[in-house]
Parts: C-alpha cells; sequence; structure tokens
C-alpha cells in the first residue's frame, strides 16, 4: 500500500497537511484583512509545534512532489490573504517597489523568495 517507511510517512504528512489547509480555508474572512494574514500565521506555527516530523518533511529539500501538490492549496490561501490586503492598502509603496503584484513575492513553487525573508512584508497601521 505505501511501500516503504518513507511511503508511509509521506502518507501521513499529506494526510495531516490536507486537514490543515482544509482548517485554513474554512475561517470566513475577517472585516480587516490583516487579521486573516496574522490568523493565518498563528495557525501555520500551530501546526508546525504541533506536527514537527510534518514540518520537516515539509522543510525538507527532498519533500515529496505529493506535498507540494497539497501545499499549493495553501499558498492559495495565502496568495488570497495578501491580495486582500494590498487591496486595502496596507503594504507600503517601498515593499512592493519593484514588484508586479502582490504574487511576485511568492515562487511558483510555493517558496517564499530568499530576498524577501530578511524584509519581510510591511504594514502601515491600521
Amino acid at each position: 500500500m505505501f511501500g516503504d517507511k518513507d511511503g508511509l510517512l509521506e502518507a501521513v504528512a499529506e494526510d495531516q497537511l490536507a486537514r490543515y489547509i482544509a482548517r485554513k480555508k474554512a475561517h470566513p474572512p475577517r472585516a480587516k484583512p490583516l487579521d486573516d494574514l496574522r490568523l493565518g500565521w498563528d495557525l501555520n506555527v500551530e501546526f508546525n509545534l504541533q506536527h514537527p516530523a510534518v514540518f520537516a518533511i515539509l522543510s525538507s529539500d527532498t519533500r515529496p512532489a505529493s506535498l507540494a501538490r497539497v501545499a499549493a492549496g495553501g499558498i492559495d490561501v495565502l496568495r488570497a490573504r495578501i491580495r486582500a490586503v494590498a487591496a486595502a492598502g496596507l503594504f507600503r509603496d517601498a515593499f512592493l517597489k519593484g514588484y508586479q503584484n502582490p504574487d511576485d513575492f511568492l515562487c511558483p513553487a510555493g517558496e517564499q523568495r530568499a530576498d524577501l525573508l530578511a524584509g519581510l512584508p510591511v504594514f502601515t497601521a491600521e
């Protein structure tokens, strides 16, 4: 069924990740888009602390392609939340300088660009 131990671990990680993403998608939008982005971050930290083995697999350079496909659903949630924050005018112009749209700072594979890890999004005060 799973082939080997790695196949079993991959299946478990895929199931846990799919459940987590479904949980993120289930939250209805809040009145303030920045609150949705914060909630997403809190859920992400909570998931990774509760599932350190899954986090290790997801963070691995050799993560299975099936996990990348499942993770794409989570990236879609993140993109929607970033678009909402941008549409509300909460990004400072300096942050978006050089980017054509809010999706530009998420690579197609769903990995953050290294140049943005040093300067995470800067928000205006609400």
